[in-house]
């Protein structure tokens, strides 16, 4: 691993395609990533092609609180009006809405959490509840 360099964008929806088509047993994969890059389409692809696989998906979506809702005290100020505020919040809602439906439409488990929240927490959590044992 010291050898490899990393170099060049990441083909997220080929490497999980590659894994879904490799794999001989089907099992529980964890997809975590903020869906932010222009990558966002790949992405999903790719989560598509695990649950065409028979894979039981669980996408964690990641985001930083100010992501969702920017401050005005934050660490970058922005002149922001109301109109402009109410805006950003629509299209961010159309987001998360853009992707529960997909969620939905293709059998995956949605969990979106913030940054501030321990990743073990939210892994732990979901699996101590077991709902990925019943979604299927």
């Amino acid at each position: 691993m010291s050898a490899i360099k990393a170099d060049g964008r990441t083909d997220i929806a080929r490497s999980l395609e590659e894994y879904a088509r490799r794999s001989r047993q089907p099992g529980l994969a964890i997809v975590i990533t903020d869906l932010l890059d222009e990558a966002r389409e790949d992405a999903l692809r790719g989560i598509s092609a695990l649950s065409f696989h028979d894979f039981e998906v669980v996408l964690v979506h990641v985001l930083d609180r100010e992501e969702i809702s920017p401050r005005e005290d934050g660490a970058l100020r922005l002149s922001v009006d109301k109109p402009l505020a109410m805006a950003y919040r629509r299209r961010v809602e159309a987001f998360f809405s853009r992707v529960e439906r997909f969620c939905l439409a293709n059998g995956v488990e949605y969990l979106r959490t913030a940054t501030l929240v321990p990743f073990e927490e939210v892994v732990l959590r979901y699996l101590r509840q077991g709902a990925h044992l019943h979604s299927r």
